[in-house]
This record gives C-alpha cells, structure tokens and sequence, in this order.
C-alpha cells in the first residue's frame, strides 16, 4: 500500500511537471513572439530613425545652402547701400548747386527786370552801378563807417534808385532774392536798407523777392516794414499774411 501511494504521489508530481513544462513552453512561446514584435517595431524605429537622419542631413545641406545665399545677399546689400550712400550724397552736391544756380539766375532776373517786379514800389527805376555803391562804401569808410557794415552793404542782390511811392520822394530800394524766402533774408534787407539809409540821408524801401516765403519769413517782413515780393506779386509791409 505503501509503493502504491509513493506512486500514486509520483505519478502526480511528474503530471504536474508536464503540465508546468506546457506552461513554460507557452510562455517561451509567448516570449518568442513578443520578442519578434518587439525586434520588428525596434527595426522599424532604426528605419524611421535613418530616414530622419537622412533628412536632417538633406534639411542642413538645404540650411547651408540658403545660409551661403544669405551671406551673398548680405554682401551684395551691403554694396547696393554704399552705393546709394554714395548716390545719395552726389544728389545733395547736386541739389545744392542746382539751388545756388537758381538762386543766382532768380536775382539776374529780378536785377534785370526790376522795372516791372518793383513798379508797385517804385517809379522811374534806375539801376545804381555796383561802382557807384563802391564809391558811397569809401566815402562812408573815411566817416568811419566798420568795414564789415560797407561790406554787408555792397553784398546786397538788388540796389536801385527811383521815385519810392510810399515816401512820394525820391530814394533807393534794396532787395534780398532767393527761392525761399527765409527770416535770415528779410533781416538781411532791413539791416542793409537802413545803412544806405543812413549813408545817403535818403529814404530806403527794403524788399524781399523769391519764389516762396516761409511763414517765419513773412511775419519778420511785417514786424520789420519789409516789402515782400513773392512770384512777382508786391505786398507792402501792412498787407495780411501770405495763405
């Protein structure tokens, strides 16, 4: 009875081993299949992982390339901006000579048709000579006139003589032209109005003539009895301000 227990109990063991063996082997089985999957997923990982490393390297050749464009633009921007700098100081010397030209062809034309721009102002006009206002300089440096104050004077665009209206009495007109009339020019015709003023005993008018006025300008030219001429058009000193 005995043996037969010890077998029976034997018997049980190695039913138990087979089945733990079946269990094993499943789960070898199981293992087996996870590892295959996890083997396809890590080499579909190493493909994804190539792919990108091939596009990054296409994507940084790509970088390196528009970087070398870009340095190019740079550098060619940077030329194109030396040589508007260049332009752009060219054009200044250039619109300073264009304006000192005009500027001096404006008081040719107001010097030589000064019958018909200063006829409101004066009547039977008479250009004074630049060696007539040399000879009252010199006369005026022997009553000890400063020199700078004669050489203002003889700096004057327009100097002519004539019968004024305003005074009803014979006397001069002194005229600053430019352009654009600005308040430096208007206190310049004062200042040289009242010297020949002085130097003749006569009455002065003192004009400013241009083709604008600034609006600084035309309020000095009323304040200071400064006649103002703008396009050909007089407007005494008493007159409302320009528009």
């Amino acid at each position: 009875m005995a043996l037969d227990a010890r077998v029976d109990r034997l018997e049980a063991a190695l039913a138990r081993l087979a089945e733990a063996q079946t269990r094993t082997e499943q789960r070898v089985a199981e293992l087996g299949a996870g590892l295959a999957t996890l083997t396809a997923r890590v080499d579909a990982l190493t493909a994804r992982v190539d792919d990108l490393a091939q596009g990054l390297a296409a994507l940084t050749a790509r970088v390196d390339a528009l970087t070398a464009r870009v340095d190019d633009l740079a550098q060619k921007l940077a030329t194109l901006t030396g040589r508007v700098d260049a332009l752009t100081l060219q054009m200044d010397r250039l619109v300073g000579v264009v304006g000192g030209l005009k500027g001096q062809v404006l008081e040719l034309t107001y010097r030589e048709k000064a019958h018909a721009y200063f006829l409101p102002i004066v009547l039977g006009i008479r250009g004074v000579p630049r060696d007539e206002l040399a000879t009252l300089a010199r006369d005026a440096e022997r009553r000890q006139v400063p020199l700078p104050d004669l050489q203002d004077l003889l700096l004057a665009d327009v100097v002519v003589r004539g019968h004024l209206r305003a005074q009803d009495a014979e006397g001069y007109l002194v005229a600053e032209v430019s352009a654009v009339v600005d308040e430096h020019d208007v206190a310049r015709a004062a200042r040289r109005a009242r010297l020949l003023a002085t130097l003749t005993g006569a009455p002065v008018a003192a004009v400013v003539a241009g083709e604008h006025l600034t609006p600084e300008a035309d309020r000095a030219a009323r304040a200071a009895g400064v006649w103002r001429v703008v396009d050909g058009r007089a407007l005494p000193p008493d007159s409302p301000p320009l528009p």
